[in-house]
């Protein structure tokens, strides 16, 4: 039972496929999640300064994990 778990992504688009595909739901923006015990982040390098300015003064009491997407080549 995936039903507590949130999914979340800048466009909104991808986020809302994955969450009626496998039965999670959907967040439309970062504050409609409160008070998370973990946060698990996947994304690109290239996004984190811009979703660490989205999630400044929120989540303080989560654990957070950090799954960047990259290739080394």
């Amino acid at each position: 039972d995936l039903s507590e778990f949130y999914v979340y992504s800048p466009s909104g688009t991808s986020a809302e496929e994955l969450a009626k595909k496998v039965g999670i739901r959907w967040a439309p923006g970062l504050d409609t999640i409160t008070d998370p015990e973990w946060v698990w982040i996947g994304c690109k390098p290239q996004q984190l300064q811009e979703l660490a300015l989205q999630m400044k003064g929120k989540y303080h009491k989560a654990l957070v994990v950090s799954m960047l997407a990259a290739l080394a080549e």
